[in-house]
């Protein structure tokens, strides 16, 4: 399970009403960890893969649109980036 699919586990679980402390055990991070993937509050919405070469389109939802300040990639770069209705 790569980390981003643990986060979005992770925040199915709360929503459910599963304690901080539970999810940490759950997933095996530290209960600091798991409050830092809440106050983030980026999800990856859908993800497209091109599968001949690899290349990837990723949709993000944000909670709370005005806490954006960048984004990184471990590996690559983004060639383009849309913000629709940031801030309404």
């Amino acid at each position: 399970m790569t980390n981003q699919e643990r986060i979005i586990a992770a925040e199915h679980d709360y929503e459910l009403g599963v304690k901080y402390k539970d999810i940490a055990e759950k997933y095996g991070v530290s209960y600091n960890t798991v409050k830092s993937w809440r106050s983030r509050q980026l999800v990856l919405c859908m993800q497209l893969t091109f599968k001949p070469n690899g290349q990837q389109i990723k949709f993000e939802c944000a909670n709370d649109p005005r806490k954006i300040k960048s984004q990184t990639f471990r590996q690559g770069f983004s060639k383009f980036k849309h913000f629709e209705e940031v801030t309404e």
